[in-house]
């Protein structure tokens, strides 16, 4: 070896990092100097090396923070269920997952209405991702309490333009996966605060797994069907919510201007009109008019009020184009009626499996009023089912004029539409001087807001105070509009059910408080993947790490400019230098060189 050309190597190594530190060169680089990103996972020791991975991938361009916070520019959840603190998660949230396997699944969400009545039935829709080419199908297993409630063999791959697919596109989703979705009907064994669990199995292996909560009532709803003048369309549509234990249901049929026929707590509204005592429709959450061609000034007036200060939801049953005061409510003044030769599948969501009407005669706005938004699938050009706000309240109008011909051909799904209508309807209602409490289902230690509304001429008299069923107080600031109170707390320290009251019993809500850790097994990926659709990030698989510094940096248009360097203003520079000057010392002192 020469040992000589070896000492000169080092000598000359050394030199040049002492040419550098006087010369200070200037280095342009792609860096996010300063930006914190929360890079974080509910298992840390079953994610290890993804999440080992993770961090060694942003570390280079990103301060990294072990914890949720809502400091940082972003959030990077690693693997499956959401952390504990991820309430506090700043920034757009980033979901990084393994590769699926062959025979793996992931579930994306699990939907189902937050409140069911007494005695009905609750359609839980599962969405989740898999290999195209597996072994088997899965089985869909839902359970409450641990009880097998509902099961299905595998699902359908989910139509192209649902609104869920294209939250989903963000995803990226790996070459030969396939996005899946099945809608199991569910009957509640119990009222009260329940949990359903879905699990994906493939032979005796569980794949997937999810859970979230609902609530059991014992409260029916109150619903008024008011027929204008008969129609044969809004008697079918009577009969079919009467089969809905679900609904307290009332109903006037108008048979001449001076006589009605009347069933439940319509006998003690006003004869013929609703304007006699409009407030007297207070005490129901949704009101399904028939006839609608027939309504009075008097009529309109009154479920506008209905509307605009009750809150309440209005469905306007459609036979025929409604002309005159009705289209006061809806906000059109051009219908188009559409006659077919066939009859049209008119669905309020894009799941195939889901329930649809038919109709050969489809009535439509030639322009959709402000706010109005069409139904399921629809485009807004021909939004034969729509809703549209009005004030508190929402308006809800279906346009297939002859669907109750078809009801016999639809068996089960002609009832089915007409209560999910109905009921989520009524799941929007909102009643003048209940306080609302958001959310209704929370955590230990949680966040939670509490929202009072009263009338603009009685804001004076808004309250200033609620006040929880521990004997807590939580003070009402000023909202938005006049008469509006606002106030937000910490849950309370125990679980449990609380009620939340305002001075002088005008109003009340209701709030849960259910274990941490089940909260956040509950809402697991699909709340995770929901709020990365939210926020702006999305999904990304180990195989795509790559792509995830840029997609923070694109989340964030200042966080990855071009930024000048100083390697050499850092003091580590003097341990090679040194490191290089001892060497080649040595090396001299070996073959006898001073």
């Amino acid at each position: 070896m020469n040992w000589l050309r070896l000492e000169q190597a080092f000598r000359i190594a050394a030199l040049i990092i002492a040419v550098a530190a006087l010369v200070d060169p200037e280095l342009i680089r792609t860096r996010a100097d300063g930006a914190l990103v929360s890079v974080v996972a509910r298992d840390a020791t079953a994610d290890s090396v993804l999440l080992k991975d993770v961090r060694a991938r942003l570390s280079a361009e990103f301060t990294i923070i072990a914890e949720p916070s809502d400091a940082a520019r972003a959030t990077v959840v690693v693997g499956a269920g959401a952390p504990l603190g991820f309430e506090r998660a700043g920034g757009p949230v980033f979901r990084v997952v393994a590769d699926l396997g062959a025979d793996d699944a992931r579930i994306r969400d699990m939907d189902v209405e937050p409140e069911i009545g007494p005695g009905g039935s609750a359609n839980v829709r599962i969405t989740w991702i898999e290999p195209e080419r597996t072994s088997a199908p899965v089985r869909i297993a839902l359970r409450s309490g641990g009880v097998l409630v509902a099961s299905q063999d595998g699902g359908a791959v989910l139509p192209e333009g649902d609104a869920l697919e294209v939250a989903m596109r963000s995803a990226r989703p790996s070459a030969g996966v396939v996005t899946r979705t099945a809608t199991l009907a569910v009957v509640p064994p119990d009222t009260g605060l329940i949990r359903l669990t879905v699990e994906l199995e493939r032979g005796n292996r569980v794949v997937a797994a999810a859970g979230t909560y609902t609530r059991v009532t014992a409260r029916a709803i109150p619903v008024l069907v008011y027929d204008a003048r008969p129609s044969w369309m809004s008697r079918f549509v009577r009969r079919a919510l009467e089969s809905s234990p679900t609904l307290d249901l009332a109903s006037r049929v108008n048979t001449s201007r001076a006589a009605s026929s009347d069933a439940g707590t319509a006998r003690s509204l006003p004869r013929t009109s609703l304007a006699g005592d409009p407030a007297a429709l207070d005490r129901y959450a949704v009101i399904v008019v028939g006839g609608a061609d027939a309504l009075g000034t008097g009529d309109v007036a009154a479920l506008d009020r209905f509307m605009r200060r009750r809150g309440g939801s209005v469905v306007m049953v459609l036979d025929s184009v409604v002309s005159g005061p009705a289209n006061r409510l809806t906000g059109v003044v051009d219908w188009r009626v559409d006659r077919r030769r066939d009859t049209t599948s008119l669905a309020l969501t894009a799941d195939r499996a889901a329930p649809a009407l038919r109709a050969t005669a489809l009535a439509a706005p030639r322009a959709l009023p402000p706010g109005g938004t069409p139904l399921g699938p629809a485009r807004a050009s021909s939004a034969t089912l729509w809703d549209s706000p009005v004030g508190r309240g929402r308006l809800i109008v279906t346009g297939a004029l002859d669907a109750w011909q078809f009801r016999e051909v639809d068996g089960p799904d002609w009832a089915d539409v007409w209560i999910d209508i109905v009921t989520g309807a009524a799941a929007s209602a909102r009643r003048v001087g209940e306080l609302q409490v958001e959310p209704q289902y929370i955590h230990v230690g949680g966040d939670v807001e509490v929202h009072y509304a009263m009338e603009q001429e009685d804001a004076a008299d808004a309250p200033a105070w609620a006040v929880l069923s521990t004997g807590d107080s939580i003070a009402l600031t000023s909202g938005q509009r006049p008469g509006s109170r606002f106030g937000r707390f910490r849950a309370p320290a125990s679980v449990g059910a609380y009620s939340i009251g305002v001075q002088r019993n005008a109003g009340a809500g209701r709030l849960t408080v259910v274990d941490r850790r089940r909260v956040a097994e509950g809402s697991g990926g699909p709340a995770v993947q929901m709020l990365a659709a939210a926020t702006g990030g999305g999904e990304v698989s180990a195989g795509q790490l790559r792509d995830l510094p840029g997609r923070i940096r694109d989340a964030h248009g200042d966080a990855g400019r071009p930024r000048p360097v100083y390697p050499m203003r850092s003091p580590w520079w003097i341990v090679p230098f040194t490191l290089l000057l001892a060497v080649e010392w040595w090396l001299r002192r070996n073959r006898g060189a001073r």
